[in-house]
């Protein structure tokens, strides 16, 4: 990606270059799930994958896991619902059996390099997931079926990817809209990484503050408005309600985020409210991933991915807004995800002291 935008920027007379952030987000969200998954997709989408996987290019692989959306008549107009069997069931059946032949072929294709390669155990170094999840299998054929492997790539593609480029168009989003934590980010990873080489996992320890700008992008753009349903395990009272056992609980995180007795002019972005001691941030008013033994297994994933891409962004370039107004931050009506209403745009430029490290990559 920092390659790619730098190649562009060279070809162009002009001294910054407009980019539109949110196809990259999501082709970068889905190559890193695509990585982890031991694949090892193109980032430009007019180069071809390999022909034995599938000989599709990034953009309809993309399209396999993330469809354009569609209604049911039948939910709206029962007396119309035998219609959805020819358009919108007939789709649906035709999008499972793509997705279903596109994961059987990536799971042969990595048991033959598993076979070749003498990868044995599920925690050797440098396995991928899938051959983690393919040596669980052979340990215990019962339970680790095709289909449990199957369902967990496809959670991968159809959440991990969405909600990595939702949540990275966001934080752009945001800097761009405040110019000063954008400067005070980029001095942070100057003072701590200095400008001889790139950001690297190991390094998010030593920016807080970078750390800060996700909290607070979670906080104000959260990926969906409310978490996944909760029952009541027993009867209860909440907010003065008595909630009988069995009652399905819906958690208003949107609500949580933006609430004025828990943080102080909570429509603000302020990564600061996250520092030190006198932070804003409490057990249960900070809750994108959900919390408890239901919380989201991405968690760890997603935060540490996020530093990396953004920090790498605002590191590399130098970023300002395409006219003088301010990002517009609306959110678009959807599938129930916080996605904006338009695609996001911004110019950049390379940062001058950093074209070595440029050369490097």
């Amino acid at each position: 990606m920092v390659n790619k935008w730098r190649r562009d920027h060279d070809k162009s007379e002009d001294q910054f270059v407009k980019v539109e952030l949110k196809s990259v987000f999501s082709k970068v969200g889905f190559n890193i799930v695509m990585r982890m998954l031991g694949v090892k997709p193109c980032f430009e989408a007019e180069e071809m994958l390999e022909a034995e996987k599938g000989g599709e290019r990034l953009e309809d692989l993309m399209k396999r896991f993330h469809p354009q959306e569609s209604f049911a008549l039948g939910d709206f107009f029962p007396f119309l619902g035998w219609l959805d069997r020819w358009f919108v069931v007939k789709k649906m059946i035709k999008l499972h059996q793509n997705r279903d032949v596109f994961i059987e072929r990536l799971m042969e294709e990595r048991r033959r390099s598993m076979c070749s390669s003498g990868v044995t155990k599920e925690g050797e170094k440098g396995a991928a997931i899938i051959d983690v999840l393919l040596c669980l299998q052979r340990a215990d054929p019962d339970y680790y079926t095709d289909e449990i492997i199957k369902g967990i790539v496809l959670i991968m593609f159809t959440a991990g990817t969405a909600a990595l480029a939702l949540f990275m168009e966001w934080a752009m989003a945001l800097l761009l809209n405040n110019p000063h934590a954008l400067t005070k980010a980029r001095d942070e990873i100057d003072s701590n990484i200095g400008q001889n080489r790139l950001i690297t996992e190991s390094d998010l320890v030593k920016l807080p503050y970078l750390r800060n700008v996700i909290n607070e992008t979670l906080r104000l753009c959260n990926f969906a408005p409310i978490l996944v349903p909760r029952e009541a395990s027993e009867d209860c009272t909440i907010g003065g309600y008595n909630i009988s056992r069995g009652t399905m609980l819906l958690v208003n995180i949107l609500a949580v985020h933006k609430d004025p007795n828990e943080w102080s002019e909570p429509a603000v972005f302020k990564p600061e409210r996250f520092e030190g001691e006198g932070s804003e941030r409490s057990g249960a008013n900070w809750l994108p991933f959900g919390m408890g033994r239901r919380k989201c297994v991405g968690e760890g994933l997603a935060l540490k991915t996020l530093g990396l891409i953004v920090g790498s962004m605002v590191q590399c370039f130098e970023w300002a807004r395409v006219g003088e107004e301010l990002v517009d931050m609306s959110v678009g009506m959807g599938s129930g995800f916080m996605a904006k209403a338009k695609p996001l745009e911004a110019l950049y430029r390379p940062r001058e002291n950093l074209l070595e490290v440029f050369n490097q990559i």
